[in-house]
């Protein structure tokens, strides 16, 4: 499904796995895509790209769903990829995919990036490259700062979190979300939930949100309750991603990293 937002052509497409359904969005904006989608809807994103013959190519993170028609655009189009420094050798060498991620997004094809600078730019546009890592290590937002517009990867995603992957850590995203809140923009672009008109203030919801599951956190911990005790009493429901993906996605990696940062903390605390 296509829509039209200001000068922003957009492709929605749905993915659906044993009853699971997720969206993903892919952005064109003057000769730009922003991330391809995955290699699962290989025929609409070909659709798409032969209907606005982008100029070349951003990917926010190294993730399937976000890289997986890169290889294709670069192969078969010739068109320059753009994505974190960190890394410019990983695409080159993906990495072995669970099976259910291989089901969800397919197996995406290796291709070679060039590396985002602190600015880029499109015909018209500027773009600031600002680093949000917590989702991933590598993840980036562009912000176009003349228009007020936020291209947010999986910054976002919803106000609330529920679930996440092992290996996020919820400090650096709640570092990250205060590092974009900072900057002048109200719509937000994701690449999951959409256009979001009011997204600075749905981000300062999501930034509530983890400050109060960060706080409840460290009070548990205090009171000597274990890392599964406070993920029941937070989270006391599985949602069907965490059978499916047999624990890769769960509510305790969520605990986990705030547990991490508090063993951190507790560490520097002492004197060296």
């Amino acid at each position: 499904m296509e829509d039209t937002y200001q000068d922003i052509s957009m492709l929605r497409e749905y993915v659906t796995l044993q009853g699971i359904t997720l969206s993903v969005w892919v952005y064109y904006i003057d000769g730009m895509l922003v991330d391809t989608g995955s290699k699962t809807i290989s025929a609409q994103v070909q659709a798409f790209t032969e209907k606005y013959r982008p100029e070349q190519v951003l990917i926010t993170h190294l993730h399937e769903d976000h890289y997986g028609m890169a290889g294709w655009m670069q192969q078969e189009k010739g068109l320059p990829v753009y994505i974190h420094p960190m890394s410019v050798q990983s695409a080159v060498h993906p990495p072995v995919l669970p099976r259910y991620r291989e089901l969800f997004w397919g197996n995406p094809a290796s291709f070679y990036p060039q590396p985002l600078g602190a600015e880029h730019e499109t015909n018209r546009y500027r773009f600031h490259v600002i680093e949000t890592p917590g989702h991933a290590s590598d993840h980036v937002a562009l912000f176009d700062a003349e228009n007020g517009r936020l291209f947010s990867g999986d910054l976002f995603l919803g106000s609330k979190v529920k679930i996440c992957m092992r290996g996020e850590s919820m400090p650096a995203l709640m570092d990250s979300v205060r590092r974009v809140l900072e900057l002048d923009f109200d719509t937000l672009f994701c690449a999951h939930a959409g256009i979001i008109p009011n997204g600075k203030q749905r981000l300062r919801e999501k930034l509530s949100h983890l400050e109060e599951i960060e706080h409840t956190i460290k009070e548990k911990h205090r009171q000597g309750w274990n890392l599964r005790e406070i993920t029941r009493f937070l989270y006391p429901r599985r949602p069907p991603i965490y059978h499916l993906s047999y624990g890769e996605w769960s509510p305790i990696h969520i605990v986990h990293s705030f547990f991490q940062s508090i063993s951190q903390q507790n560490y520097n605390a002492y004197p060296k």
